[in-house]
């Protein structure tokens, strides 16, 4: 919203109260500037597209994603996926906006309109089609048109919060719950299963594999055999720790089988895994070769790549030193860290820095997961190759890569025999599962579904969501909201699931009146959850309470609120309209002394004027709005004689405004 300081020393908001916004906006102005209104009148028209260009160069400059967030990581046909983008700039001003979507399967992008532009916020909703399932999808930009420019902002930095799946359908056309659909049938033969337990997630990669033929056997030895060796070791060592670890390949399997004449689809499949399961660690894990699998002596022992990506570069180089300074316990020699540069010919992280060479390190970076690729030894080495024909060497070798894991991330025992599972694990679930139950037949009156009963329970588990966000999400669901229920029939439902009891007619009305304009749903819910009732209930399903954000200026002061409700009954005769309501009180709290301006707006209005009040009922709605009395009859008198005397009503207004008792009225308010 641009504020447009004219030389009368009045601040101008061009909108209008009656259409929900505020009208005229009173402030003294500290400084003078020309307008485009007041170059126009003099008829220079290329000094007034300067001054245009210059202000959307100010509304344009600070234009930055702020949040987003993909509303499920996992969605079935006939879904809707909700994708919530806030901004550092306000919308105003915004004609249109519109997201591009990666489809991993298709390899193409694809365009979506925003749904609805809210105040500092972009909401779209994207449908899951029948040729959707079984494919990935990445929301990779923003594009926000405005003043008949576009601007496009990258969501480089939130592709974790923005992926996420379409469910494959089984023969019955139902989703198949919790599989990774990049793998399709073979997922069951998949080491590990679904990572929403709460442990230190970690994807296994053992680089290479039988059906993809790009390595043959060198001196007597075969890579893809002896990666699977090493991993299959290191994830028995690390289940004896607080982790959850699946290996990237069967034994005879590739993940990217569908395509096996790309090889580059194949390993890029292999680092979505990752993505897919939320992994808090990738590593690829190979063998090395420095020429043409003749016998050579200058070249051997471990290296270890990591991404150039700054966020996760220098954590990298320290767990790949640990790495090699593990295998170097069993006579291995060090070579070092080492990055890989894909070039010009790539694209750049969000830092400037150039992609990585290695698309398990690159794709790992770019969903926001820390990775290493280890290469462990030189096939083609004499010395090296007594250790890669050892097969308990091998397995020595993934207890080591282990080992360095679990010292740099402070891993704890878990259950001791490889299983991987905690003590008192299954109750944590059962008992996190009978929170998420309660949600299902409290708020949308039903039994919850099996994917959606999985994928709340993890988050739970997990710590990615508390009790309050969950109980957001039920209430604020597309089902709940199509049951369009009355502000009675909310209040109840909040009472029973988060107080645990039915309605008291006191209580519950005092709710009911808040919902009268001014205050959101949320506000209300956020009541409810901050009671002591719904604590004690989260403590004993044994998950973190935790609180929501309220995102509308009308729920974040109550004082201010109430005051420009207050403005819209004295001097409008009506409730006030939600989006006038959110945009008065975000003036105040952008700074609280424009409480004392608001008025103003709402007295010189295009909706006030239209009532053809006379100097008598001017001066009187003056004396109930700002002063908050009933008007004496000589006060009216004097001030009627004011104005025909000539003096402007403005003048007569601005009187009013600068009185003890308005201070004492905004005072009371907390302004």
């Amino acid at each position: 919203m641009n504020h447009l300081f004219r030389k009368t020393g009045i601040l101008i908001l061009a909108a209008s109260v009656a259409a929900g916004g505020p009208g005229v906006l009173y402030a003294r102005a500290e400084e003078t500037t020309e307008t485009v209104q007041d170059i126009q009148q003099t008829g220079n028209a290329e000094k007034t597209e300067d001054i245009k260009k210059a202000d959307l160069a100010k509304e344009t400059e600070y234009a930055a994603v702020s949040a987003a967030k993909a509303a499920m990581a996992e969605i079935a046909v006939g879904e809707t996926q909700r994708v919530t983008i806030q901004t550092t700039d306000d919308t105003a001003g915004v004609s249109e906006a519109f997201i591009e979507v990666y489809s991993k399967n298709r390899d193409i992008v694809e365009k979506y309109s925003v749904s609805e532009i809210r105040e500092n916020e972009f909401v779209f909703d994207i449908p899951a089609e029948k040729d959707d399932a079984d494919d990935d999808f990445v929301v990779t930009k923003l594009i926000i048109a405005r003043g008949g420019t576009e601007q496009e902002i990258s969501l480089a930095e939130y592709r974790a919060d923005l992926s996420y799946a379409v469910l494959p359908t089984g023969s019955d056309g139902t989703p198949v719950s919790g599989s990774v659909s990049f793998f399709g049938e073979d997922e069951e033969k998949l080491a590990g299963k679904n990572a929403d337990d709460g442990k230190f997630v970690v994807v296994l990669d053992p680089g290479h594999d039988p059906v993809c033929k790009e390595r043959a056997p060198v001196n007597g030895v075969w890579e893809p055999e002896l990666n699977w060796i090493i991993s299959d070791a290191m994830k028995t060592e690390l289940e004896k720790y607080n982790a959850e670890v699946y290996i990237n390949r069967y034994w005879e399997e590739c993940p990217g089988k569908t395509d096996l004449d790309n090889m580059a689809k194949c390993v890029t499949a292999r680092a979505h895994r990752g993505d897919k399961l939320d992994a808090d660690l990738f590593v690829s894990l190979h063998n090395n070769a420095a020429g043409m699998g003749q016998l050579q002596n200058s070249a051997k022992g471990s290296t270890v790549y990591v991404t150039q990506y700054g966020a996760y570069h220098d954590q990298s180089v320290v767990l790949a030193n640990m790495v090699m300074d593990k295998l170097a316990e069993l006579g291995i020699s060090k070579r070092g860290v080492e990055t890989r540069d894909w070039g010009s010919g790539g694209g750049t992280y969000d830092d400037g820095t150039h992609w990585d060479y290695y698309a398990v390190i690159r794709e790992s970076s770019l969903n926001h997961i820390p990775s290493i690729l280890i290469e462990h030894a030189f096939m083609d080495n004499p010395t090296d190759l007594a250790f890669l024909k050892d097969r308990e060497m091998l397995k020595k070798m993934g207890q080591k890569d282990a080992e360095a894991i679990v010292e740099y991330y402070g891993l704890e025992k878990g259950g001791g025999d490889g299983s991987g599972q905690e003590d008192g694990g299954e109750d944590q679930r059962a008992q996190v599962e009978g929170f998420v139950r309660r949600l299902y037949e409290l708020v949308l009156g039903r039994e919850a579904d099996e994917a959606g009963l999985k994928a709340w329970t993890g988050q739970l588990i997990k710590k990615n969501n508390t009790g309050a966000e969950a109980a957001y999400g039920f209430v604020f669901s597309d089902e709940f909201k199509e049951k369009k229920l009355s502000d009675k029939e909310y209040v109840d439902i909040l009472y029973r699931t988060c107080l645990n009891r039915e309605a008291d007619e006191n209580g519950a009305a005092a709710w009911i009146e808040l919902l009268k304009v001014p205050f959101s749903r949320e506000y209300v819910l956020r009541g409810f959850i901050e009671s002591a009732e719904f604590t004690k209930i989260c403590e004993s399903y044994g998950i973190e309470r935790g609180s929501i954000v309220l995102t509308e200026p009308r729920d974040k002061n109550d004082g201010a609120t109430r005051f420009v409700a207050r403005c819209y009954n004295v001097f409008l005769d009506r409730a006030a309209d939600v989006d006038g309501l959110n945009a008065w009180t975000k003036v105040i709290l952008a700074d609280k002394e424009e409480a004392r301006n608001v008025p103003y707006g709402f007295v010189f209005s295009d909706e006030m004027n239209k009532k053809n009040l006379s100097d008598e009922a001017f001066v009187r709605i003056l004396y109930e709005g700002i002063l908050d009395r009933t008007p004496d009859n000589q006060g009216v008198a004097e001030w009627v004689e004011v104005i025909e005397n000539g003096e402007s009503r403005e003048h007569v207004f601005e009187g009013f405004v600068r009185s003890p008792e308005f201070t004492e009225l905004l005072n009371d308010y907390g302004l």
